[in-house]
């Protein structure tokens, strides 16, 4: 039981900066993707148990990798993560990724979205082993990639195939994360100084970075009216989704350009991750 417990707690400390936007993530999405199909509320419950193991191993593999090849950065960034904390040592860490590899590859087997899985392995060893994470285009694209592999597999387990509707929410969760992926990297600046790395806040400059992103959550509440739009129609339930998304939205405008020390920018990013879960569970809201 102690080898059990320990490997529970070692997941959460690993994927804990990333729960939000996997394994929460995971276990809405499920929901809202059974919302719009025919499984009855009895499924539900192991629905949200798959949505929460696919959201886990998603972010489990990648933070493996990550914490591996960056002990340097997580000493000044992230030093409660489990390697710079003295929890486990890098070739612990190391022994785990095949294992959770292999785990995901099963389930994933199982519930269908064998390509996507694929497409993030490729893109993890991209991202950490080629370069990729020095160059601005990829690191910019690790929240959409992400998204789309939590997302993806979960609407094929639970409705079977990617129609119009799914397509137009994959879209939408995609330019959600492109439009603002600038708010990732406000945070970590002096790390990726470190690393060599070129992030569009260290290209374009702060002041610059925040407009941008402050124009463009000034406009976010569209990319949850227009999906309710085309496949609903207006009522007390949209119209509270609408109201939340856009207050939310336009909280994070005042944070970004009013709040702007590391700890402050740090928060602002994990607001917008858990606004990109009320985004997920839109479906509901038809």
């Amino acid at each position: 039981m102690s080898a059990i417990w320990f490997e529970t707690y070692l997941s959460w400390r690993v994927v804990r900066s990333n729960f939000v936007p996997s394994v929460m993530a995971g276990a809405c999405f499920s929901i809202a993707a059974w919302s719009v199909s025919s499984e009855p509320v009895s499924a539900l419950p192991l629905l949200i148990l798959v949505g929460i193991i696919h959201g886990l191993l998603t972010a489990y593999s990648f933070d493996l990798i990550n914490q591996l090849v960056g002990v340097e950065e997580d000493k000044v960034n992230k030093p409660h993560r489990p390697i710079p904390s003295g929890l486990c040592t890098p070739k612990q860490i190391k022994r785990r990724i095949p294992y959770v590899w292999l785990i995901h590859l099963f389930l994933i087997y199982i519930i269908g979205g064998m390509v996507w899985l694929t497409i993030w392995i490729i893109y993890s060893l991209v991202y950490h082993f080629w370069g990729g994470d020095q160059k601005w285009y990829i690191k910019t694209l690790l929240a959409n990639v992400s998204t789309l592999v939590v997302t993806v597999p979960l609407w094929i387990f639970i409705n079977g195939d990617i129609g119009p509707m799914a397509l137009t929410w994959f879209t939408v969760f995609f330019i959600y994360w492109f439009t603002c992926s600038i708010l990732q990297d406000l945070r970590d600046i002096e790390g990726d100084k470190l690393n060599a790395r070129r992030t569009l806040p260290m290209i374009l400059g702060d002041t610059l970075s925040r407009k941008l992103s402050a124009i463009a959550l000034t406009f976010q509440p569209l990319l949850f009216i227009v999906p309710l739009y085309i496949w609903g129609e207006l009522s007390v339930k949209s119209s509270i989704g609408i109201m939340l998304f856009t207050i939310s939205s336009w909280y994070l405008v005042w944070r970004i350009l009013h709040l702007r020390t590391k700890d402050e920018d740090d928060m602002t990013y994990k607001l917008y991750t858990a606004l990109s879960v009320l985004l997920m569970m839109g479906p509901i809201f038809l």
